[in-house]
C-alpha cells in the first residue's frame, strides 16, 4: 500500500542537530545521520507495522549505527515522522515532547 508521508520540521530540525553533533564529537569519521534517516523511513514506508507501539498510534523505529529513533504516527493511509529523539531518553519524555 502507498502511504501519504509527512516529516515534521520538528524531525528535519533533530537530524540536522544529530548531523552537527556527530561531524563535532568525531571529527575524523566521517557520520551522517541524514542517510540512516531516509532508510528507516523508508522501513517504515514498507512496513509500518513492524515497529513498536509506545503510545496510542505512536510508534517508534530506531536508526541504523546511531542511538536516535524515529517517532511517528501511524494511520491506515498515511505515515507522520514527529519527532527524531535520542533512545536513551525515558519514554515520559517521548511522549511529553508528543503531546506539545
Amino acid at each position: 500500500m502507498k502511504y501519504k508521508q509527512e516529516i515534521i520540521d520538528e524531525a528535519k530540525q533533530a537530524i540536522l542537530f544529530a548531523n552537527a553533533w556527530y561531524a563535532q564529537q568525531l571529527k575524523d569519521v566521517n557520520l551522517k545521520c541524514t542517510p540512516q534517516f531516509q532508510l528507516t523511513l523508508n522501513s517504515i514506508l514498507v512496513n509500518p507495522k513492524t515497529y513498536k507501539r509506545i503510545y496510542k498510534q505512536f510508534r517508534e523505529a530506531a536508526l541504523h549505527k546511531f542511538q536516535y529513533v524515529v517517532i511517528y504516527e501511524y494511520h491506515y493511509d498515511s505515515i507522520n515522522a514527529f519527532s527524531v529523539l535520542h533512545s536513551g531518553q525515558h519514554l515520559q519524555k517521548k511522549l511529553n515532547r508528543l503531546r506539545k
